[in-house]
């Protein structure tokens, strides 16, 4: 977690996988299927805790040194979508990370990653109808105006 990311987007919440080879060099993606496994589910990232948060997926390699314990690593994120001021962001970021490797059961890697980038967050475009819909009110605005104006004249005649 970040303290100075605004709107909590140093909050990160995630289900990753990932494969070591004998060498120690981890991949890691959000899609089960890049590694030959099926029936789990597609993984994803969310940034951000309330009512702004960013969505994405992530491809990432690390190399794990098991002597000292540690492992570096880097990779992206792609943001796919968002909630709250984020609606439709996209972008690819670039992070890079260093960990503190925990040996157990399940070895998990604990760190600070470093992202970078930024978020476009296309505007919405009306469709078509809603805005010939405007266009056809206030030209029947127009017109009962146009019309009004002709009956004041003729009376006063």
């Amino acid at each position: 977690m970040s303290d100075d990311a605004p709107y909590d987007l140093g909050l990160y919440k995630g289900l990753t996988y990932s494969v070591i080879d004998d060498k120690g060099n981890l991949t890691f993606n959000n899609n089960p299927e890049v590694f030959g496994v099926q029936g789990f589910p597609l993984g994803y990232i969310v940034f951000g805790d309330g009512d702004n948060k960013l969505f994405g997926t992530s491809d990432a390699s690390a190399s794990v040194n098991f002597d000292n314990l540690t492992a570096k690593g880097s990779g992206i994120v792609n943001i796919t979508g968002g909630k709250g001021i984020f609606k439709n962001g996209i972008s690819t970021l670039l992070f890079s990370e260093e960990d503190i490797v925990n040996l157990g059961s399940t070895t998990t890697l604990n760190g600070l990653a470093l992202v970078s980038g930024s978020i476009e967050v296309p505007q919405e475009v009306p469709e078509p109808t809603t805005i010939m819909g405007a266009v056809v009110a206030f030209g029947g605005l127009g017109v009962g105006s146009f019309t009004k104006r002709k009956r004041t004249a003729r009376q006063q005649h």
